[in-house]
C-alpha cells in the first residue's frame, strides 16, 4: 500500500492535467452509471483520482463517498469540488481504500481504471458485494492487461519494475468475469470501446 500511495502522490499534479483519454466512452460510462443508480442513489468509488468522475456524477445521483489511497489526489479532488457549481454538496473525497469504508450498504459502487492496480484485486470486488444492498450494482473499467500482446505485457512489467507505472494486475476478461461470478454478481451490461481499450461492465449483486 505504501509504495502505490507515493506513487500516485508522486504523480498526482500530472494525472490532474492529463485530458480523458476517450471522452466519448467516458461520458458513455457516467450515463450508464448515473442511469442506474438514479437521483436518490447513494455511491461509493474506490479509486476517484481526482474527483472528475465523481464531480460528473454528483447533479445526478443522490450522494458520492468517494475514495482513493493517495491524499495527494484527494486534496486535488477537494478543491476541484470547492470551485464546482453549488460546491458538490453531496459528494464526499476521502482517503481510504476499498477496505477501510465502514459505511453502507451502497446502492453502488463505481471503480473506474482501478481493478487492475490492486494487488487483492478478487477481495476487493468481494468487499465490493458486501457492501452493496441486495441488487445494489458494481461498475467497472478495468484494462484487462493479461489479454495484450506479451510483447506490450511485457513492457508493462518492465516499467512497474523500473517504477515508471505502478504495480498492475495481469489477469484476462475471462478471468474478471469469472471473479466476478465468484463474488456474488452478475454481469448486467459489458463492452469494449476499441482493442486492447478498458472493458466497461456494469453487474448486478445476486
Amino acid at each position: 500500500m505504501a509504495d502505490a500511495e507515493k506513487f500516485w502522490d508522486w504523480t498526482s499534479a500530472r494525472y490532474a492535467r492529463s485530458p480523458v483519454s476517450d471522452p466519448g466512452a467516458w461520458h458513455r460510462k457516467l450515463d450508464a452509471i448515473a442511469s442506474r443508480a438514479g437521483p436518490e442513489g447513494r455511491l461509493l468509488e474506490f479509486g476517484a483520482g481526482t474527483g472528475s468522475s465523481a464531480l460528473m456524477l454528483a447533479p445526478r445521483v443522490g450522494s458520492i463517498l468517494s475514495t482513493d489511497i493517495s491524499g495527494k489526489m484527494i486534496e486535488i479532488a477537494r478543491a476541484k469540488a470547492r470551485e464546482a457549481e453549488g460546491g458538490a454538496a453531496n459528494v464526499t473525497f476521502r482517503q481510504a481504500t476499498l477496505s477501510e469504508v465502514t459505511e453502507g450498504p451502497f446502492d453502488g459502487i463505481v471503480g473506474l481504471n482501478i481493478l487492475h492496480l490492486l494487488k487483492d484485486w478478487r477481495g476487493a470486488l468481494a468487499q465490493a458485494r458486501r457492501l452493496l444492498v441486495p441488487g445494489g450494482f458494481l461498475a467497472l473499467s478495468t484494462a484487462t492487461i493479461g489479454d495484450h500482446p506479451w510483447p506490450l505485457r511485457a513492457g508493462i512489467r518492465a516499467g512497474a519494475g523500473l517504477r515508471l507505472l505502478p504495480p498492475l494486475a495481469l489477469f484476462t476478461i475471462a478471468e474478471e468475469r469469472a471473479a466476478l461470478s465468484d463474488a456474488g454478481f452478475r454481469i448486467t451490461e459489458e463492452w469494449q470501446p476499441r482493442k486492447n481499450a478498458a472493458w466497461f461492465q456494469m453487474a448486478e449483486a445476486v
